[in-house]
């Protein structure tokens, strides 16, 4: 079962190539052994020459390690979060969560597909799965028909019901159409609606908006869709309660743009972030558009360098200005970086950090936290194409490390989403690390200490 959204060159979950360990991840490692006389080698003394007059500089990934690790230290311990519990989900095939919602109850929505429970004998069903607090399975459900169908946003509505916002193959579709499909409280289908051209589109993200915005109550979904004269473009579509499309505007150029996060504003606009192939002479850059009420730009802002760059998550921060979570080939120790990029609020630089050894990282989550800092989960390339492991990466209000959380089950670990709750939070992703089948849906709960 292939990732749920990606484009040429970007790896889904399970989509990068593996490599030889990276010197972070031996850096951190070497940083938490005993050296035999009762104390622990800092990550400065890991990698220093046997002559440090004669040693080379450090590269500046190395010294931002060491430092991080200096503010781990230091952390008072009401900062650190501890990895709480873990569970999985899935049966005897592949199933693979792409979002995750916290639920007013205290409950969890993990929304996603799989081809263990399919209808569509192996074709990816949406999947949908209902948790308690703990990560106890309340109900789990499949969606769709006899092509391949996935969920890749979800959201719990405050009257306990849910929607979900996807793609399909699977008649009435034309081709492949974006879909939007309203949930009881109990996971039967209230409703479903598809949106599209007879090419390709699909929704990435979705948002409850709230009665008191322009046109009332209803969702906000954003995604990609096939215009004949530009190819692909960004898109937004608003629907009512019922999913009845009330407007739908799409952007771009004369290549292939993307919408992969979207976030309402509080004056009823709305920022989208994804990747443009439209125009940069390096084939791609993040593409941030802000738009009215409406779906009506009021500007555009590619960031980028030398190399392909892209967003898979955006928050506005409470100050103004927007926080963008993803990938980048320009810039950093390896191949392929985390990155975290800050914008003012007319979408201009700030200032960005990237993260990451000498291999391939980059950022899929991306959380708010109380103070101003951000959580940023990422898929960090360990030694083999078979050994990724999720890296969560506590952040301060300028990006620097306060401390840092390897899930590394020996396998695949990917990390996708994050929740944010009052005592930590939850990340959500997949794993052939654990579990009943290749490929499993899993959520990992962090708890402040």
């Amino acid at each position: 079962m292939s990732p749920t959204i990606r484009w040429p060159g970007t790896p889904g979950p399970r989509g990068a190539q593996g490599s030889p360990w990276t010197l972070v991840g031996l850096c951190l490692a070497l940083a938490a052994c005993d050296r035999g006389d009762g104390e622990v080698a800092s990550p400065v003394e890991a990698v220093e020459a046997t002559d440090p007059a004669e040693a080379a500089p450090a590269p500046a990934w190395q010294r931002a390690f060491a430092q991080a690790s200096s503010a781990v230290r230091a952390a008072e311990s009401g900062t650190v979060a501890g990895l709480a519990w873990q569970r999985t989900y899935g049966a005897e095939w592949e199933e693979e969560v792409s979002a995750l919602a916290s639920v007013p109850d205290g409950g969890l929505v993990l929304a996603g597909e799989t081809g263990s429970k399919s209808r569509g004998d192996g074709v990816p069903d949406a999947w949908l799965v209902r948790a308690d607090a703990r990560g106890n399975v309340l109900w789990d459900r499949t969606f769709g028909g006899a092509k391949k169908d996935a969920a890749h946003a979800v959201v719990a509505l405050a009257d306990g019901s849910f929607a979900f916002a996807g793609s399909t193959s699977s008649p009435p579709a034309r081709g492949m159409d974006a879909w939007l499909v309203r949930l009881e409280a109990d996971g039967s289908q209230r409703w479903a609606h598809t949106y599209g051209t007879p090419g390709t589109d699909l929704a990435s993200a979705l948002l409850a908006v709230p009665a008191e915005a322009a046109g009332g109550p209803g969702f906000l979904l954003a995604g990609m869709r096939t215009d004949p004269r530009s190819g692909e473009d960004m898109a937004l579509a608003r629907t009512d309660p019922d999913g009845r499309p009330l407007w739908e505007t799409h952007f771009g150029g004369p290549g292939a743009d993307w919408a992969m996060d979207v976030e309402r504003l509080p004056d009823g606009g709305y920022i989208v972030a994804g990747r443009t192939q439209s125009g940069p002479p390096t084939g791609q850059d993040v593409l941030l558009v802000r738009t009215d009420a409406q779906g009506v730009p009021r500007w555009q802002r590619p960031h980028g360098g030398l190399d392909a760059d892209a967003a898979f998550k955006v928050r506005a921060l409470p100050g103004g200005g927007f926080l963008v979570a993803g990938e980048t080939r320009s810039k950093g120790g390896g191949e392929r970086d985390a990155w975290l990029l800050c914008t003012d609020a007319d979408g201009r630089h700030v200032w960005d950090r990237t993260y990451g050894g000498p291999r391939d990282e980059w950022a899929w989550a991306l959380g708010l936290s109380p103070d101003g800092g951000s959580v940023l989960g990422a898929s960090r390339t360990q030694e083999g194409k078979e050994r990724r492991d999720a890296w969560i990466l506590r952040l301060d209000p300028r990006g620097e490390v306060l401390w840092d959380h390897a899930i590394d089950g020996g396998k695949l670990d990917d990390p996708v989403d994050i929740v944010m709750l009052p005592d930590g939070f939850v990340v959500a992703g997949v794993t052939t690390s654990r579990g009943a089948g290749w490929w499993d849906g899993w959520i990992a709960r962090f708890v402040r200490r």
